[in-house]
């Protein structure tokens, strides 16, 4: 599931970088995993969650490297 990123996951996502949320920060990531896929509007993609990241690091297609 992808979509464009909301400014609410922009806010979410600097939620959870925010140091004053480490005492608890599963309700953060409970709202992550709701849509574990997102896209940015610089054309990044912000990805959540186990199974979606392992599904990307076993993909053949899938590659950091610039061709």
């Amino acid at each position: 599931m992808t979509r464009s990123i909301e400014t609410t996951d922009v806010d979410l996502f600097a939620q959870v970088m925010d140091y004053a949320n480490r005492a608890d920060p599963y309700p953060l990531y409970a709202r992550l995993r709701e849509t574990p896929v997102v896209r940015t509007g610089d054309g990044y993609y912000l990805v959540s969650t186990y199974d979606e990241i392992r599904s990307l690091l076993f993909h053949p297609k899938v590659s950091s490297n610039v061709v």
